[in-house]
């Protein structure tokens, strides 16, 4: 009840605070901002929910190294699949959203590329969130994670009462959803069901030096493309992916992934001919 009640005041209450402060116009650009959000996030939500009974299973099994495993791979692969939805929506933003509403309400290419980065961080969650299912004692857990959920609501009252831009309410989300990550796995790694150390070596080193890789390129390649507009989307897209494909599989991927990736798809395809 109490996690509910925190995630619909955060979400509800924050953009009371915006309206308060800055008026309805806002409040247009946070709903747009939200359906992006929605739309982006269904496509990671897929691979979590497929992935929930493994989880579950390997506790209740006891095979704890198989358990923890699991929880490294997915985390990072949900945000990898995260990533190549990212980049192209986060370097276009400006003319998908002229694209699709014509006229774009103040300040929401920065509301929605923010909001991106907010759910590229939170992707990471699902899995730890499982895995404290999973392991069954969660009040602790649950009034801990809550709570840091509601600190938005001070938090972004005091920030606009310092007048600070309506965009800090985004801001405020993304360092408090990097706090929620650190509480999870610090929880887990003390209930013994996954290794900060392994966490940080085998998901957040690769993923942070991926999205380094990423960012610094496609920014760069954004200087060579002269042209604007849709020839320019046409363009830029399929080298983004590019990149990103390259990047994750030769730096976010151990050369055991790659084998078991590689293995998995001849796999596939012998299948495909004997059918």
């Amino acid at each position: 009840i109490f996690g509910g009640i925190a995630d619909m005041g955060y979400q509800q209450g924050t953009n009371i605070i915006l309206n308060i402060f800055f008026g309805v116009a806002y409040n247009a650009t946070m709903g747009i901002t939200n359906q992006v959000k929605n739309a982006v996030f269904s496509f990671v939500r897929n691979l979590l929910t497929a992935s929930n009974p493994q989880i579950f299973k390997l506790h209740a099994s006891g095979d704890t190294a198989g358990f923890q495993k699991l929880i490294l791979r997915v985390s990072k692969l949900a945000f990898f699949l995260f990533l190549f939805i990212a980049v192209p929506l986060i370097f276009n933003m400006n003319y998908i959203l002229y694209l699709w509403l014509s006229e774009v309400p103040p300040m929401t290419a920065l509301f929605c590329i923010l909001t991106i980065i907010f759910c590229m961080i939170d992707s990471l969650i699902g899995p730890l969130w499982t895995a404290a299912q999973a392991y069954g004692s969660i009040k602790k857990y649950q009034i801990l994670s809550s709570t840091i959920l509601l600190l938005n609501l001070p938090f972004t009252y005091i920030s606009y009462k310092l007048g600070q831009p309506p965009y800090s309410l985004l801001v405020i989300q993304c360092i408090l959803v990097i706090v929620s990550l650190i509480y999870r796995v610090a929880f887990l790694s003390e209930k013994n069901l996954i290794s900060i150390r392994d966490y940080s070596v085998q998901v957040i080193a690769p993923i942070t030096i991926v999205v380094g890789i990423v960012f610094i390129g496609c920014h760069s390649i954004n200087h060579f493309i002269p042209y604007d507009g849709l020839k320019r989307l046409l363009i830029n897209t399929p080298i983004y992916i590019f990149i990103t494909t390259l990047s994750i599989w030769f730096i976010g991927f151990s050369s055991i992934e790659r084998s078991s990736i590689t293995g998995l798809i001849c796999n596939k395809r012998k299948l495909c001919r004997k059918q």
